[in-house]
């Protein structure tokens, strides 16, 4: 009976959410909030799970913890780009670099991300800074030369020449 069919269906589907919930009730009251380590790696894997809320709540927590605070503010960040909340992407990325011991590849990193960020809402002024401000450091960081090209050209800024 195909009605019963989706009867089971349904409730194996209520069955792994339940189990999953119980799973997340252990681990909160299993790992402590310091232990940042733990809570980042979670948040990877229930990124990679494609439960971008629940990495958002970790990686929060983790950038808690002084040595995972500017990865974890990354890692927010681009949780919300998934989410096509840019935003407050932006905002994330803000505080990663507010974040005072960040190396200077992460500012980089983060640079990029709002340069992408920012292209993504169309402020193409914005993202073009920032795209530039990843070149000066290094020009082979990823794809920023196609990108500052594409963006001066947008705007007619090509007088400068191109990259």
């Amino acid at each position: 009976d195909a009605s019963g069919a989706q009867f089971n269906a349904g409730k194996e589907m209520l069955d792994v959410d339940s189990v999953f919930a119980q799973f997340k009730k252990g681990v909160a009251k299993a790992v402590s909030a310091d232990d940042v380590d733990t809570h980042y790696d979670l948040g990877i894997a229930y990124r990679e799970m494609g439960l971008i809320d629940d990495a958002i709540n970790e990686f929060r927590v983790a950038a808690t913890g002084e040595k995972k605070a500017c990865l974890s503010f990354t890692m927010v960040g681009l949780c919300f780009m998934e989410k096509g909340e840019v935003a407050l992407a932006i905002e994330s990325f803000g505080q990663a670099l507010s974040v005072p011991n960040r190396l200077p590849r992460e500012e980089v990193g983060l640079y990029y991300e709002l340069g992408s960020a920012y292209e993504a809402v169309e402020q193409y002024g914005d993202a073009l800074a920032f795209f530039e401000r990843v070149y000066e450091y290094d020009p082979t960081f990823r794809d920023v030369a196609d990108r500052v090209n594409r963006l001066r050209a947008l705007y007619n800024e090509g007088a400068s020449g191109a990259v």
